[in-house]
């Protein structure tokens, strides 16, 4: 999505939003884990609208420098 112009990229995650609040519903998890904090926002905007009420777990993209940290984050929630 990085390349895609801001108008079609806004409608991809309007509508990646609307599927995620419907599989947040239908499937009414007890915890969420979001991997990559630029979509954090989004999934909380989804559960919310899904009312969810369980923890949500925001982990970094386990990509160089931020592996271990991934890991570490992870291991504790688990």
């Amino acid at each position: 999505m990085n390349r895609l112009p801001e108008e079609v990229r806004r409608a991809a995650a309007e509508a990646g939003r609307e599927r995620l609040t419907r599989l947040i519903g239908d499937t009414r998890p007890e915890r969420i884990v979001v991997v990559k904090a630029s979509i954090s926002a989004d999934v909380r905007e989804a559960a919310r609208s899904a009312g969810f009420e369980g923890e949500i777990l925001e982990l970094p993209f386990p990509v160089r420098q931020w592996k271990a940290e991934y890991v570490r984050r992870l291991r504790s929630a688990l």
